[in-house]
């Protein structure tokens, strides 16, 4: 809605509040950069391939220092439990 000469969008928020803000303070106005919207980095699976591949360097790594606390390193069982759905 236009007020006071100025465009201002009217957001439901998830509380169900509402709130007038100035367009001014988002990208509405920008131009098109060709883009649809946000790009997805990668799939469930690839997030999870990523995830054994970030424990096995840890556990690596804390094999390789010795000395590591094993509270920083999450077992197997607890990572797959995490990824379940």
């Amino acid at each position: 809605m236009r007020r006071h000469g100025r465009v201002e969008l009217l957001l439901v928020l998830p509380d169900g509040s509402k709130s007038l803000i100035p367009a001014a303070w988002t990208d509405l106005h920008e131009p098109a950069t060709g883009t649809a919207g946000p790009a997805t980095l990668g799939s469930v699976a690839d997030l999870l391939a990523c995830q054994q591949l970030v424990g096995g360097l840890l556990a690596q790594a804390a094999d390789a220092g010795g000395g590591g606390q094993a509270a920083r390193l999450s077992s197997c069982e607890e990572d797959n439990r995490a990824a379940l759905p």
